[in-house]
């Protein structure tokens, strides 16, 4: 038997402990797949269907963040959590609004 080291407490004190560690991963595995479905569908758009598939992505993220809708807003004027072209220029090219979230100006 190797006597290594565990990352995880080898007890866990209560049950209430145990609930904490299981919803924290609950929350970590539901932020990671939003992450990985969004990025995939958009990292394969192409420009006849980018706007459906920011559509989607927008409606996932309002699920995810309990509210009834987000749009997709495009224009230097629109506030929202900033969607960014790739590359270097690493510029704003449109914003998801979401019902219920306060917008920003990043």
């Amino acid at each position: 038997m190797h006597n290594r080291s565990s990352p995880l407490p080898i007890q866990i004190g209560t049950v209430a402990e145990m609930r904490d560690l299981y919803r924290a991963a609950e929350a970590r595995a539901a932020r990671m797949r939003l992450l990985t479905v969004s990025g995939q569908e958009l990292a394969d758009a192409d420009p006849t269907n980018i706007a459906e598939r920011l559509a989607r992505s927008a409606d996932r993220l309002a699920f995810f963040l309990g509210s009834r809708d987000a749009q997709v807003i495009e224009g230097d004027g629109a506030e929202g959590i900033a969607i960014v072209a790739p590359g270097p220029a690493r510029k704003p090219v449109a914003r998801f609004r979401v019902d219920g979230i306060k917008p920003r100006r990043d």
